[in-house]
């Protein structure tokens, strides 16, 4: 299929099964243009999957298969684009197109929408779906007294949702502020790069007195420096010339109640801050934004008239300016983000509000005090992509299907824990750090360990001692149930206690998750990735202050739980389910999981090595 060219019409239904089936260039021709404009067809080509749409296949020459397949092919593999807005799918393609640099995660939220309750109808058409989210790993929020759906435990960890950064708002004329996804769209176009990390948006819309406007919007979580983001949003009256007002805002209301804003003002010196915590785990939070207006070609001043807005939960700079008709206009917006948690906040009092205040006040406007133009934060976070992707990039021939998501999967993996980890107590998390439910650490550590102990042996590293700290914990749990040595939770988050995950985030009422507190094989994977880091690391020391006692504590907990048979002289481990965690025998576990029991055996039998 590699090889293969197709070339359908609309009408013929091809596109669709030609792109599902990985041809290696799909291009796509119009039927009748009485029934349907050449624009329609090609639009609707291009959602089905079609990589190019030609008015004649007279255009589809020798050149222009050499250009697919030298390089177009190649760049495609680099990028999963949308092209046309669906708000029902929205919530998920939020999360594969989120931008992030292992310290935090952002969701691919449209920069203009605010949060929404869900994908909903109004009016007899479609509403914006969208879950604006900015995480940092290892922020969590603790909420006691309801147990969650995925463990009957009374404690659920939520990666909190820190204020919203990236909310920039327009208005066009003496109308009121308006959702461009809510107006008549002309052209829509969501892509994510995963070579550069770049979340990119291009919106033709047109709203009332028939204006027709472009936005071109950019975004980036910086890799280089992980407490920086930037936003380049660039809006182009097509016919019309009007007064534009854009305001863009720092928006504590997104958290919930698990977010307390403590003050959101314009500063003095230029720009906006707002101060959070959160409600129960006492994290403070700063986000800090500064703006550059200009127009295009060059990049002259605009003359424009700039405001404060500040409200309880969100404070904003709003930027008024007369637009001309076809001219470009583009506002950036310079961001940082710093939290309590963070190692610069060592040997601080965390319960000193007003001292952490005062320090995150500081932080933010010095770690952009020398940026002054997107450009600054965009290029030295190329450059760091294109170092992690030397050593992380996989290269597939012949399959444009596997080469996507063979990258889109070690894209999301970068940005769910980069080299930033080495300097964060935050382990490697269950979906990374896009959404409240995300960020737990569980088992599955032991399938995301290979991937960085070979390129980024720091990120396991920090992972370990992750685990290490939270040993104590592991005992005390073990103790709990009456055996000796340690016993790690099947979902930890800041603690290492035994916590749930959201009930409003997994949504999956009526499951069965008896017998959590038997999920025993969480041990194994802590113990197989200890030996792996010191095989591949024979980082000795390491082993001997940190990893060993955290292997002998899991070998007492087997030695302790398994028990001797007289009757066939072997031993064995009752009350057990394996990880599948289906097999529960009505909440007892069951005897001797083939895993567990082999399992056992090999982290015995390496601990005497």
């Amino acid at each position: 299929p590699y090889e293969t060219v197709g070339i359908f019409s609309l009408k013929s239904k091809g596109v669709t099964a030609a792109s599902t089936g990985t041809f290696g260039l799909v291009v796509g021709t119009p039927s009748n243009l009485q029934d349907m404009s050449f624009a329609d067809q090609k639009k609707q080509m291009l959602k089905q999957g079609a990589d190019v749409v030609v008015r004649d296949v007279s255009e589809v020459h020798a050149s222009m298969l050499n250009r697919w397949y030298d390089s177009g092919i190649h760049e495609d593999a680099w990028n999963l684009v949308y092209t046309a807005y669906n708000p029902e799918a929205e919530l998920y393609r939020e999360a594969l197109t989120c931008l992030g640099n292992g310290y935090m995660g952002n969701r691919g939220c449209f920069e203009g929408t605010r949060k929404s309750s869900g994908c909903r109808k109004e009016n007899g058409g479609p509403a914006p779906c969208a879950y604006p989210g900015t995480y940092v790993g290892g922020v969590f929020n603790t909420v006691e007294g309801e147990p969650g759906l995925d463990a009957p435990v009374t404690s659920q960890a939520v990666l909190v949702n820190l204020p919203n950064w990236c909310l920039i708002e327009i208005k066009i004329g003496d109308g009121d502020f308006i959702n461009p996804l809510e107006e008549e769209l002309l052209y829509y176009q969501h892509n994510i790069c995963f070579k550069d990390g770049l979340l990119e948006r291009s919106i033709t819309f047109r709203s009332a007195g028939d204006r027709e406007t472009r936005l071109d919007v950019c975004r980036i979580v910086s890799m280089k420096q992980p407490h920086m983001a930037a936003i380049k949003y660039t809006v182009t009256p097509l016919n019309y010339t009007a007064t534009i007002r854009l305001r863009s805002a720092i928006d504590g209301g997104v958290g919930s109640n698990h977010v307390e804003v403590l003050s959101a003002e314009q500063r003095d010196t230029g720009g906006i801050l707002l101060l959070a915590r959160t409600t129960t785990s006492n994290v403070h939070v700063g986000v800090f934004a500064k703006h550059n207006l200009y127009g295009h070609g060059a990049e002259e001043d605009v003359q424009f008239t700039d405001a404060a807005v500040e409200q309880d939960a969100l404070v904003a700079e709003e930027f008024t300016f007369n637009a001309t008709a076809d001219q470009s206009y583009t506002l950036e917006k310079l961001v940082s983000i710093f939290t309590s948690k963070d190692s610069s906040f060592e040997g601080y009092d965390k319960a000193d509000s007003k001292k952490l205040c005062q320090r995150l006040s500081k932080l933010g406007p010095q770690e952009l005090r020398h940026m002054h133009k997107y450009s600054q934060i965009y290029e030295p976070h190329s450059q760091s992509w294109a170092e992690l992707w030397a050593k992380a990039d996989i290269f597939i021939e012949g399959d444009r299907l596997a080469q996507k998501m063979a990258r889109l999967n070690t894209y999301h993996l970068l940005i769910a824990a980069s080299p930033h980890r080495k300097r964060m107590d935050a382990g490697l998390s269950i979906k990374g750090i896009a959404g409240e439910g995300c960020g737990h650490v569980m088992w599955d550590e032991i399938f995301q360990f290979p991937f960085y102990l070979t390129k980024f042996p720091t990120v396991c590293k920090a992972h370990l001692m992750y685990r290490a700290a939270r040993l104590p914990i592991a005992k005390q749990n073990a103790e709990k149930q009456g055996h000796k040595g340690a016993l790690y939770p099947w979902h930890s988050a800041g603690t290492g206690k035994e916590v749930g995950r959201p009930r409003y985030w997994i949504g999956l009422e009526g499951m069965d998750w008896e017998a959590f507190d038997k999920c025993y094989h969480v041990n194994h994977a802590v113990f197989f990735n200890c030996w792996q880091y010191y095989e591949e690391t024979n980082e000795s020391k390491f082993l001997e202050d940190t990893l060993l006692e955290m292997m002998l504590e899991i070998a007492m907990f087997w030695q302790s739980v398994a028990q001797y048979s007289a009757e066939d002289g072997r031993y064995h481990i009752d009350g057990v389910v394996g990880p599948d965690t289906f097999h529960k025998n009505g909440g007892k576990g069951i005897r001797d999981n083939a895993y567990t029991n082999i399992m056992t055996v090999w982290c015995l039998r390496k601990l005497l090595e």
